[in-house]
């Protein structure tokens, strides 16, 4: 089951950590690496690139950064993911850069 809720969650944190989910979609407002050590292990957390600055207005190399950074924090397992929706009028080179593998 993947649990997806906008906006800034830390404070539902606690409670999530209790449900029995697989992913959870994590806003771009939220600290990853709170909410990797919030759900622990169990739990693929899914995010939290900014949609706009950080996919729609980045440029790929900066998405690459983010996204190997983001990674970082969370640690494996992970899911690449915006933290909302991808805007309309990303540019394609951004969305492609988006979807590389982290090297």
């Amino acid at each position: 089951m993947r649990l997806h809720i906008c906006g800034d969650i830390t404070h539902l944190l606690p409670g999530i950590a209790t449900l029995d989910i697989d992913i959870l979609d994590v806003d771009h407002m939220v600290d990853m690496a709170n909410a990797r050590r919030v759900v622990g292990d169990e739990v693929v957390p899914a995010g939290n690139i900014d949609p706009v600055a950080g996919v729609k207005n980045g440029d790929p190399e900066r998405i690459k950064r983010k996204v190997r950074e983001t990674f970082a924090l969370a640690g494996a397992p992970f899911m690449v993911n915006a933290g909302c929706e991808i805007p309309a009028g990303t540019p394609t080179e951004n969305l492609k850069a988006f979807c590389e593998p982290i090297r």
